[in-house]
């Protein structure tokens, strides 16, 4: 998923049609990673080095031990850097329970940093991509929660959730943007004393 300077303004057109004809305040947030995730490089460096190092004593025994620990370093720093280099080999061995779990934190604390609590009717919501993990999270404030359906709401996070197995992940925003206007006009229509709270256009970076 590509955030250039069409998508950018597709973008802000789409929130500024939910914020048009509804009370709902929408944010979305496009990030590169949601955690730096070294726990995992160092993992997967030290598991290599161990299988590196017991094929070693299994079939070269007189090699040195000095060359083993060289061989040993140099390959933790290959498959370290790889690991940082190449985002489908780190997602790969990112476990699925990490991901889902790290971008929920990462969404949680986009909310809180970004201010999307502080609507007057707490009518604030999050839509949050994090591209190298390929997930998103759908995050509403209390006040949309009180306002829309459970099922709505349900039915808005399974659609974010599904968001990256699209074969078009910026058009399936686009889509899931269109079906937060219609589910917040029906439910929370707007007001004549609304105002802008939050900034339409993207949060990237």
């Amino acid at each position: 998923m590509r955030v250039d300077e069409a998508l950018r303004r597709e973008i802000v057109a789409a929130v500024q049609r939910i914020e048009q004809s509804s009370a709902a305040e929408v944010v979305v947030t496009i990030v590169p990673r949601s955690a730096a995730h070294w726990d995992v490089t160092l993992t997967a460096s030290l598991v290599a080095v161990l299988l590196f190092q017991a094929a070693a004593a299994a079939f070269f025994p007189d090699v040195s031990a000095l060359h083993v620990a060289i061989d040993s370093t140099g390959l933790a720093l290959l498959v370290g850097l790889l690991g940082r280099a190449l985002a489908p080999l780190e997602r790969l061995l990112l476990p699925g329970r990490v991901k889902e779990r790290r971008v929920e934190v990462g969404a949680e604390s986009a909310f809180c940093r970004q201010a999307i609590f502080r609507t007057r009717a707490h009518t604030g919501m999050l839509v949050y991509l994090s591209l190298l993990e390929r997930r998103a999270v759908f995050l509403p404030d209390d006040g949309l929660v009180r306002a829309l359906p459970s099922a709505s709401l349900a039915a808005l996070r399974a659609e974010t959730a599904r968001l990256f197995n699209a074969p078009d992940a910026a058009k399936a925003l686009l889509e899931l943007l269109d079906h937060l206007r219609r589910v917040a006009t029906r439910h929370l229509p707007a007001c004549p004393d609304d105002v802008n709270e939050l900034p339409d256009a993207p949060v990237t970076g």
